[in-house]
């Protein structure tokens, strides 16, 4: 994402470096919740999506500065929540596991709406443009 200005630059490092934390944490979540399997290699991958989504869309996408702080929020939400799992109790809760799963699907519903919003947003403005050409004739 090429970014001049200082703010929406700073906004965009913001969100790298809570995302890659999130997946740190999401680890360390992981690890601290049962022993090494296949099982666990799927509930990983499933913590970790919604992160590599924020980085896909910070790589892929022109995003504006609401969709930034939308993102950050998102994965602060996330990196919040894994944060407590990982630090709560010397002992793991019989609903950590439930976050697990649970956390990953709030932040995809989350995702869905972003880009819904993104795709309304987009639409309107070129919605806009069409129109002011047609009465700037």
């Amino acid at each position: 994402m090429n970014s001049t200005h200082p703010t929406r630059s700073a906004l965009v490092m913001f969100v790298r470096v809570v995302t890659l934390a999130g997946v740190g944490t999401c680890v360390a979540a992981q690890v601290k919740l049962g022993n090494p399997s296949l099982l666990l290699l799927a509930a990983l991958l499933w913590t970790l999506l919604p992160f590599g989504f924020v980085l896909a869309a910070l790589t892929r996408l022109e995003s504006s500065t609401p969709m930034l702080l939308a993102l950050a929020a998102e994965s602060s939400f996330g990196l919040a929540l894994y944060l407590d799992i990982v630090f709560s109790a010397a002992h793991v809760t019989s609903t950590a596991g439930l976050a697990l799963f649970f956390v990953p699907l709030w932040q995809m519903l989350w995702h869905a709406a972003l880009l819904v919003l993104s795709f309304l947003a987009r639409r309107g403005d070129r919605w806009r443009t069409r129109h002011r050409s047609d009465d700037d004739d």
